[in-house]
């Protein structure tokens, strides 16, 4: 008889039967390792170690800067700049504008009011910005004009250029920025609060 069972079990039927006991047992065992909740921890581990883009840049780097307010008494306007990231730079025509640079020069920020021609449209001054940049190989992305306003944006060389310009009377207002790409997750941001900010 014993020889018998021992014959069976390498026959067909007994491999097979051995094998759905194997692996109804395997089964068994990753139902119990995931209701202990390790199979879980472990899957966390892989995420924590490799994050998503987006988690990547989801630490919102406005809150690690300290921002200051220039006003510009002559032109009557103004803007909040990050103190500890963009330094201002002297200028013998520091009552028209400023000049803020990163200490590594890879961002930076210029603000400059000027007088216009009482007739001057804001629609002349956005065809004309926009003929300047194209004078100057620069790609524009993005564009918006508004009543006394426009923005355009785009790209020069291996960076990001911001403008806006606002129009009042006579006399406008300007900002330009310039970051390199490799800032756009830090910049973005700090382009949004300097564009929000500037006011006259």
């Amino acid at each position: 008889m014993e020889n018998g069972r021992g014959s069976w079990w390498t026959t067909l039927p007994g491999v097979v039967t051995a094998v759905a006991g194997l692996l109804s047992a395997i089964a068994a065992l990753i139902i119990a390792l995931n209701q202990a909740g390790i199979l879980k921890h472990q899957e966390n581990v892989v995420q924590d170690r490799a994050p998503r883009p987006h988690d990547v840049r989801g630490a919102s780097q406005t809150t690690a800067y300290h921002f200051r307010k220039y006003n510009n008494a002559k032109f009557g306007y103004s803007i909040d700049y990050p103190q500890d990231f963009l330094i201002p730079i002297p200028s013998e025509s520091s009552d028209d504008g400023q000049t803020f640079r990163s200490s590594d020069k890879r961002a930076m920020l210029s603000v400059l009011g000027r007088h216009v021609d009482p007739t001057m449209t804001i629609d002349r001054i956005f065809q004309a910005q926009q003929k300047s940049d194209a004078e100057h190989n620069r790609q524009i992305t993005y564009r918006v004009q508004k009543q006394n306003w426009f923005v355009i944006s785009g790209l020069e060389d291996d960076k990001i250029f911001y403008q806006k310009a606002v129009l009042t009377g006579n006399s406008v207002a300007e900002i330009f920025m310039l970051y390199n790409e490799t800032l756009s997750t830090i910049f973005e941001p700090i382009v949004d609060r300097v564009s929000r900010s500037f006011t006259k």
